[in-house]
Parts: structure tokens; C-alpha cells; sequence
């Protein structure tokens, strides 16, 4: 797969999730979908292995009715910040990642706030909610 199908391809996902969304009423003032996919895809592409994390969360929040809320934005697009790796949430999934593609254990890694280029490796995982 090259770079403008697999891009294409993240956006129709996008849309659809997002149609589907509106059609079960979950998509308005308050809410809307977190879409996700492929943060740098020519990355991806070329990493091996590839690495899609699977997360649970589809809604930002819930108001204090128990009802989602939140959302609008991709989760393709949160690790374009320099300072993901301060997240905690996401220091895990920066160690397994790192570890696993550059083949060594978490013994011999540093710190990821040591080493914070560490976080680069989300750029070449898939994180879908």
C-alpha cells in the first residue's frame, strides 16, 4: 500500500465514523466521535512491525447524566505535539513500542523524560479508540 491509498483510505474511515455517528444520534453540540489512524504515514510504512494499538476509550468525557460528550478531534493528529511523552496514558504504549521496533528490553532503555525522542515511535504505531 502506498502513502495516498492508505491516507484516503484513513480518511473515509473518518467520515464514515463520523456519518455513522450522526445517524445514531451521537454526533451534536455536546459530542462527536475521536477518529483516529496513522499519525506519519510514510513512517508507518516504512516501520517494521507495523503496530496498532487498540484503546478503549470512543468518548472524550461523560456529563454528569452519564451521557458522551466531548470529542472532534483525531487521535492521528495528538502525537504532532512535541510533549506526548509527558502524557502517562501514552508512556506505556512509548515503552512496548519502542522496545519492540527497536528490539531491546525496558531494562536497557532510558527514561522516556531522559530521552524524550523516545515518543517517536508513535509516529510509526496506529492508535485506534
Amino acid at each position: 500500500m502506498d502513502a495516498k491509498t492508505l491516507k484516503e483510505l484513513q480518511n473515509d474511515m473518518s467520515e464514515k465514523i463520523n456519518r455513522r455517528a450522526r445517524e445514531l444520534g451521537l454526533f451534536n453540540d455536546k459530542c462527536e466521535p475521536v477518529t483516529d489512524g496513522v499519525t506519519d504515514i510514510d513512517e508507518y510504512l516504512k516501520s517494521s512491525p507495523r503496530i496498532m494499538w487498540v484503546l478503549k476509550e470512543p468518548w472524550d468525557d461523560i456529563d454528569e447524566n452519564g451521557i458522551p460528550c466531548g470529542g472532534g478531534w483525531d487521535m492521528s493528529e495528538l502525537f504532532e505535539k512535541d510533549d506526548a511523552w509527558k502524557n502517562r496514558s501514552w508512556q506505556p504504549i512509548i515503552y512496548v513500542s519502542y522496545g519492540i521496533i527497536n528490539r531491546c528490553l525496558w531494562k536497557d532503555m532510558d527514561w522516556i523524560r531522559d530521552d524524550t525522542s523516545m515518543a517517536e515511535v508513535l509516529k510509526k504505531s496506529r492508535i485506534s479508540m
